[in-house]
């Protein structure tokens, strides 16, 4: 049987403090109620499809294509944890970009075949049909990137069965806390030191 699983995350404002909060300091936010929203499907010919249609992108890769380029598993996915460098690199080969890539475009496809190699990593990657669709413009503050993270963190968890939703459709607190991990983990990829702010609102301010 198919499974399809949807989820929406909520963007951020940072009222004060939106700098200093990467050296540590206080900021004050809160999360903002226009959502991204992800849809994963499964597939039944052994591909992985990422439509990104707000940025123009779609990709599609044989699910053995990424099982052979990448055989070892990057961490315990319960403990997330940084790509170094080199994986990065082969990451950004394997995709067809350049590694040292600041374009948004391509580093959220690069954030994607990490958590999706990371996360299904311990089993076999699954065949899925993953697109997400935003409200949030991208690059104007909103957290547009953490919340994108935090739905690709949710859905995958949920595909690879270490986290479910309670009845009414929300998280236990540590499944709350693994989907912010791995988010972070993926907002790192994407902005290279931030302050795990963004992820946090976008999955502690009623992802669903």
């Amino acid at each position: 049987m198919e499974e399809e699983i949807i989820v929406s995350s909520p963007g951020k404002i940072i009222f004060h403090g939106e700098h200093a909060v990467v050296y540590g300091k206080i900021a004050l936010a809160t999360s903002l109620d226009v959502r991204t929203h992800t849809r994963l499907k499964d597939r039944s010919d052994r591909c992985v499809v990422i439509d990104l249609p707000d940025i123009g992108q779609h990709l599609t890769w044989k699910v053995d294509d990424i099982m052979t380029q990448f055989p070892h598993t990057v961490c315990n996915v319960l403990e997330p944890g940084p790509a170094d460098g080199q994986l990065m690199k082969d990451m950004a080969d394997f995709i067809g970009i350049q590694s040292e890539t600041h374009d948004t475009k391509n580093l959220a496809l690069l954030s994607f075949l990490y958590l999706l190699h990371s996360i299904s990593g311990n089993i076999k990657i699954p065949a899925v049909h993953i697109t997400v669709i935003s409200k949030l413009p991208v690059s104007a503050g909103l957290g547009s990137s953490a919340a994108y993270s935090a739905c690709l963190a949710a859905v995958l968890l949920m595909r690879t069965n270490l986290i479910k939703p309670t009845k009414d459709g929300t998280w236990s607190t540590d499944d709350l806390d693994l989907i912010n991990k791995w988010a972070f983990q993926s907002e790192k990829i994407i902005h290279g030191n931030p302050s795990g702010i963004d992820n946090s609102i976008c999955t502690y301010g009623f992802l669903n």
